[in-house]
Parts: structure tokens; sequence; C-alpha cells
């Protein structure tokens, strides 16, 4: 079975109309799929800039690279401010009528990074997770939450995976046993309700050790791979395309 090798792209508004090398580096690299953000997302979903986002996006697809959003922001999960991020999803549900090609969206809300939530997430801090993701999922065809693995105490089998077609696990681990446990543990818990599972790990070079493949050999990372294929996972995302290719070069 193949497997995706996904890339988040932070402040991809710097790589629109400027595709060409970033093109040519995903594909000499294995990279075959982009969770692409920007700071200017309002400006490429609207009528004034579509344009350019159909025109980026058609590239990738014609070199066989997918393309899928990536929407991050915290306090989206508190009522006051789900505003912007419904008007964000407004236009892209107008911007793919435009486009004629649905793309899925990755949703990357962490409840326990709110403040105070590290050591323990509260129950009404959790359902409002929960009652933004559903509100998501009634505005998208493809949604895919990005979650920590601390969330296997908080139930997200039944509240999560429900509402995912493809579950994103931040696995910020480096551990190959432990990489696996994982892998095997949530493709069970997800193939159980026919979703996709695609497994996160870092390549940040700010983090430690035994968060991050930085400091680790190409190897260990091509070994991840194996184990995310074996398990019947539908992919990994590396944290992040600038410092992916920072690695390679260390590397």
């Amino acid at each position: 079975m193949d497997v995706d090798v996904c890339v988040f792209l932070w402040n991809g508004e710097n790589y629109v109309g400027k595709e060409k090398d970033l093109i040519s580096s995903l594909r000499s690299n294995g990279i075959n799929c982009l969770l692409f953000s920007s700071n200017a997302i309002d400006y490429y979903l609207s009528p004034e800039g579509r344009k350019d986002l159909i025109d980026f996006i058609s590239a990738l697809d014609s070199a066989g690279i997918k393309f899928e959003i990536l929407l991050s922001r915290n306090d989206w999960i508190f009522p006051e401010n789900r505003r912007h991020l419904f008007y964000i999803l407004d236009l892209y549900r107008d911007f793919l009528e435009t486009f004629g090609k649905d793309i899925p969206v990755n949703l990357d809300i962490e409840p326990h990074a709110i403040e105070g939530q590290r050591d323990f997430i509260d129950p009404d801090i959790w359902n409002l997770y929960i009652e933004t993701l559903t509100q998501v999922r009634n505005r998208v065809n493809y949604l895919n939450p990005l979650i920590s693995y601390v969330y296997r105490y908080y139930g997200f089998d039944e509240d999560v995976v429900p509402l995912s077609d493809t579950l994103v696990v931040m696995l910020y681990i480096t551990d190959l046993s432990r990489i696996e446990e994982n892998v095997v543990y949530y493709r069970e818990i997800t193939a159980k309700l026919g979703k996709g599972l695609r497994i996160a790990f870092s390549v940040e070079k700010d983090l430690t050790g035994g968060e991050s493949f930085y400091k680790e050999s190409k190897g260990n990372l091509k070994e991840v791979l194996k184990i995310a294929e074996n398990s019947g996972a539908d992919g990994i995302v590396l944290q992040d395309y600038e410092n992916l290719m920072s690695y390679l070069t260390a590397n």
C-alpha cells in the first residue's frame, strides 16, 4: 500500500506565484501532499484572489501533488471567535463552486493549548471543542481534525473520530517502538468507523530530540514511513516544510 507523505506549509502566501521551485523540492523529496496555511487565506478564497490560488493548486495537481487547506487557530474554540472561522468556510464553499473540485479541510484547534488546560482539559473546554468540530463538519465535505495523542484520555474515539474523514494524530515522539504502538492503536480505532488515519511528526529544529526528528538520521524517518505503511495508516504528515528543508540539508 502506498501512503501519502504530506507536509505543513505555513505562510503559504510566500509561495503562491512562485510554485515552480516548491513543486521541484516536494517531488524530489517524495512529498505528494501539501497542507496549505496562509495568513491571507481570506484573500485567496475571495473573488479577488481566487485565481492566484486556483493557478497554484492546478500547478500542484499537474505535478501529482495533493492540495489541502490547513486552518489553525486555538481561540476558534470559543463561540464569540467562530464568526471568523465560519466566514472563511463560507468563502471556501464559494471557492469550491468556482474551482469545481473538493478539497479537504485540516482543522488544527488544540484545546490542550488553551491557557490553563495543558495538564488537564476542562470538560467545558472539551465540549466547546467538539461543538466547534460539529459546526465545521456541517459546513465542509471533507474534515481532517488534527489532534494531540494526549486526547486518547478524553474520549476522542467517541467524540472526534465520528466527525472525521481522516484523523490526523500529532505524534511528536521519535522512539520507533512507541510510534508503532500508537499507530496500531489509532488505526484500530479509525478502521472500526471506516475513517482514514494520518500520523504527524515533527522535524522542527527548536524542539527537543525526543519530540522532533531534526537531530535523528534520515534512516529513522524512513522507518516511520514503513511503520505507517505496515500498520495500515493512510499517510504521514511532517511539521513543517521550511524545517524539513533545513533537516534534509543538515543531514
